[in-house]
Order: C-alpha cells, then structure tokens, then sequence
C-alpha cells in the first residue's frame, strides 16, 4: 500500500538542503510516491550559549523524534555524525545517498600553518580544539555557535581570524568558494561519518523501512558501520576528541583513527590498511585499547 511520505528536519538551511536530497532519491526511485517536507525548531535551536554539551546536541534530536513516535513524520533527516552510535529503542538509523567531502575545511585563510599562533579560531568541536592545540600549539581557540551563515557573518565582522567547519556542509551549501583549506584526513581526522546522512525512522515501519533501504550505498553505509562500531565499543559520543574516518576504495581500505584528551596534550593515532573494513575495524579497536584509550579518556 502506497502512502504519502512525511520528511522532518531541523529549519536550517543546510538541514532543508540534506532533506530535500533525501526527497529528491526517494521521487527517482518512486515517482509515484509523494512526499513532503516539515521544518522544526528543535529545542538545541533555542539554546544561544556558545557551548554545546552532549545534552544539548541530543535536544536537537529529540524533537525530531518526538515527531516519529508521535506518527506527525515518517523519516528524520539528520547528519550521522550527531547521532549516538547505536539507535534509541524503537528506532532504525540509516545512513543515505553518497558521503560527501568528509574532510574539516579552513575558512578566512589559506593554511592552518600560516596563522599566527595567536590568531582568534573559531570552532565549538571538542576533537577540532583538541587537535588544533596537539598539532599546531593553537591556544586561542574561541567556541561558536549558530548556523553556518551566522558564523560566516562572524567571521566576515572580524569577530574571528578563522573558522574550521564541515567541507560537506560548505559543498552542500554552495559555500565552497569560502573554503582556503581542505585539512588532510590523515592528520585532522575528521568525526566519525562526518559528511554522511542519516534517515531515522520508526523501527516497526517496514512500508518506510522498504523505502529508505533503497537509498543506501554500499559503501558509505560500510564505512558507517565501522566508525560507528568503534565509537559504539568506546562507549563515548559527541562530547569526546575523538577522530574516525574509514577510507574505502574499489580494492583495499585505510582506517584512520585519532583518540586525544580534552586538553589536546596527549593522543592516540593509528592508520590501519587492508582490504577488509570489518576485519581493520576490530584491529583498530584491539590496539586502541592496548595503547591504553581508557586511560586517554577518564
């Protein structure tokens, strides 16, 4: 039985943008099936404070949920790297369409290694401050907040010398002119299925289960597998530095992982190849706990 879909996202603008590609597969794929798309104000949107803590980024959530379980939409449309690693009861988390640029990007300036070291950054993540200050000795890192357009305007008010944001929502945004850098992934490891996106439905929905399947990629769903796996074995979320980036090619797989503490003083790298994504995962998570993250991390 056919039925109309209901899509709900955050109202921000690169939000709507994620919704309407997830809408726009789902016309390609059924061009019978109508579906719609609803803008809400999460309570993290109300939030002004310049911190965001782990409790924050699930308010943002939330409210989205709170629309499935409520049956007022059928998906959730949000970026996979904010969401916990493993979905809440009577919920199904799918990662969708093509993983775009996972790499973090240097706005207001060409090189992170050319600013002064007093230069005034811009971020409000916990893994880029902490990387920042491991890699670069950076110690004038300032939190921000508000959408992307709001931190550009700050930083075109010379509010900040220099931001470091999401290349995919710049790209996604039609933004990427502002970029000066794309930082190296193998270095600045980016956030676990940072530049992929996820659907989130209700768990006992086959009708949109059957539909939402057809939108995943082989690939990046993999590479969503095992970035999540790890985070999921850590135990830690968003409130943690920690780096992920599962780098997979027609026949062989790079994993990069990158564990520091809050204070960007001490870390745990690994690069790990092979050709099994599965196989380097678990040996990811075998060495990290060797080279003692547990301890890294209390």
């Amino acid at each position: 039985m056919k039925r109309r879909l209901r899509i709900v996202s955050r109202k921000s603008k690169l939000a709507r943008i994620q919704a309407s590609l997830v809408q726009q597969r789902i016309r390609e794929i059924h061009p019978d099936c109508g579906v719609e798309l609803t803008g809400i104000t999460t309570a993290g949107d109300r939030v002004q404070s310049e911190t965001i803590s782990i409790a924050d980024k699930r308010d943002f959530i939330r409210t989205l949920e709170e629309a499935l379980v409520q049956e007022q939409a059928d998906i959730a449309v949000h970026s996979l790297k904010d969401l916990p690693a493993s979905a809440p009861d009577g919920y199904a988390i799918y990662p969708v369409l093509a993983r775009a640029d996972p790499r973090d990007a240097l706005v207001g300036a060409t090189s992170l290694f050319d600013l002064p070291i007093e230069a005034k950054i811009g971020t409000s993540s916990l893994r880029r401050q902490a990387s920042l200050t491991f890699f670069l000795k950076q110690t004038n890192i300032v939190p921000i907040r508000g959408n992307v357009d709001t931190r550009l305007r700050k930083l075109d008010n010379a509010e900040y010398d220099a931001l470091i944001l999401a290349s995919a929502g710049l790209d996604r945004l039609n933004l990427n002119g502002r970029i000066g850098q794309r930082l190296d992934p193998k270095v600045f490891v980016p956030a676990p299925c940072q530049g992929i996106i996820a659907a989130e439905i209700r768990e006992d929905d086959e009708y949109v289960q059957s539909i939402v399947t057809k939108l995943q990629i082989e690939k990046v769903q993999l590479a969503a597998t095992c970035e999540r796996k790890i985070v999921e074995t850590l135990g830690v979320g968003c409130n943690v530095p920690i780096g992920i980036y599962c780098d997979i090619h027609a026949s062989d797989c790079v994993l990069h992982c990158l564990v520091l503490d809050t204070a960007g003083s001490q870390a745990i790298q690994l690069q790990l190849e092979g050709t099994n994504p599965l196989e380097l995962t678990n040996r990811a998570i075998e060495q990290l706990d060797k080279a003692g993250v547990d301890k890294l991390l209390s």
